[in-house]
């Protein structure tokens, strides 16, 4: 999928969400997913930006 995302060979829109290749520090999960992106608001973000807006006409 990684592979798709990057070279845009499909006709749908994929987007790779996961943790980073880096040390997550201890902590609680709230913490490791703050630290690393994974919340759901970012999570809501990225979805709503893979979802085509309707244009308005003129």
């Amino acid at each position: 999928m990684e592979f798709y995302s990057s070279q845009n060979l499909l006709s749908m829109r994929v987007k790779i969400i996961g943790v980073p290749d880096y040390f997550v520090e201890h902590g609680s999960v709230q913490e490791q997913r703050q630290e690393t992106g994974l919340t759901p608001e970012r999570l809501i973000t990225e979805l709503k930006a893979l979802i085509p807006r309707k244009r308005r006409r003129a």
